[in-house]
């Protein structure tokens, strides 16, 4: 009898953190390029601020319901 070995291999890149779990929470205060910055920092995103273009708009609140950070 002959064996067979396979070999499953799973890549993702690193936005796939991204979509880990849905979140209820709200951002208080800030622009839309602090939401996103601090979002991609606390998935442990690679940060390249200069790619992030800086917005002016501040919201006093805004929420996140049941939501993926992808979404």
């Amino acid at each position: 009898a002959e064996l067979s070995v396979i070999t499953v291999v799973r890549a993702y890149d690193a936005s796939h953190r991204l979509q880990r779990g849905s979140r209820v929470r709200t951002f208080v205060n800030m622009t839309d390029s602090d939401i996103a910055l601090r979002i991609a920092r606390e998935a442990g995103l690679p940060l390249d601020r200069s790619r992030i273009e800086k917005t002016r708009t501040s919201h006093a609140h805004l929420a996140q319901m049941n939501q993926t950070d992808w979404e």
